[in-house]
């Protein structure tokens, strides 16, 4: 809890926004301004308005504004003795009345006031410092969520942007790949001229084949063509022979 109220505070003394750093002695009689110094009935007017007001919970250029409206208003009241103070004195009281409490050191500013008045003055700087710790609570959650969200995009972003690097490197690879040649495509390439240089020689032995088939066909019709007509002139010169005999 301490860790959220120093994130909001003022850096140098780590006190809540809208409060400032009270001096090193809890005196009351530090405080006069007109009537000589703080009472705790003026106190309890005080510690009235801040929980009506709420100055931890004010913008940071809007701090001392808040004062001065709470100055205003106890100003206002009639059991407030202390009407010129303005708003950073006012704020400096407050400080030192909750840095008192939190130290457990109330006793020391029992000195001008009635027990009901002190009791009261308690009961309100109780509820001022859980409204407080509540207050300090939902801003670091709230800055939490803020910086989970803030990472989250920053991440998206940066997801977005390596896609679009990545896609980018692969369009060249490819671009690249087109206007070159790898090494993948020589090696088709060769691959290719081989299987075709394979089917030009398969083609030209199975041309040569069929021209010596050809052939061959042709030499055997042309031998069994001579050797009919030899068959053929010999059976005509037997006939002849046999003709000239039976003459004879």
């Amino acid at each position: 809890m301490a860790s959220i109220l120093h994130s909001t505070s003022n850096p140098s003394n780590g006190t809540p926004p809208g409060i400032s750093s009270p001096g090193q002695d809890v005196q009351e009689d530090d405080w006069s301004s007109g009537r000589s110094k703080f009472a705790c009935r003026d106190d309890v007017v005080l510690l009235t308005q801040v929980v009506l007001a709420s100055p931890w919970a004010a913008g940071h250029k809007k701090v001392m504004a808040a004062w001065e409206d709470i100055a205003k208003n106890c100003a206002r009241q009639p059991g407030f003795g202390l009407k010129t103070k303005k708003g950073p004195a006012l704020k400096t009281r407050f400080s030192l009345l909750l840095e008192t409490f939190k130290k457990g050191e109330m006793a020391s500013m029992r000195k001008s006031g009635a027990t009901e008045e002190f009791e009261e003055r308690e009961i309100l700087l109780t509820d001022i410092k859980s409204r407080i710790d509540d207050y300090s609570e939902v801003e670091e959650a709230r800055k939490e969520i803020n910086k989970k969200k803030k990472d989250g995009i920053e991440s998206s972003g940066r997801l977005l942007r390596q896609l679009a690097m990545d896609e980018s490197v692969e369009s060249s690879c490819r671009k690249r790949r087109r206007s070159s040649p790898t090494k993948n495509d020589v090696v088709e390439g060769i691959l290719a001229t081989i299987k075709e240089s394979i089917a030009e020689k398969r083609e030209r032995e199975e041309r040569l084949l069929a021209e010596q088939r050809e052939r061959l066909e042709f030499e055997k019709a042309e031998a069994k063509a001579n050797a009919d007509r030899f068959a053929a002139n010999q059976e005509i010169m037997l006939s002849l022979i046999s003709a000239i005999l039976k003459k004879d």
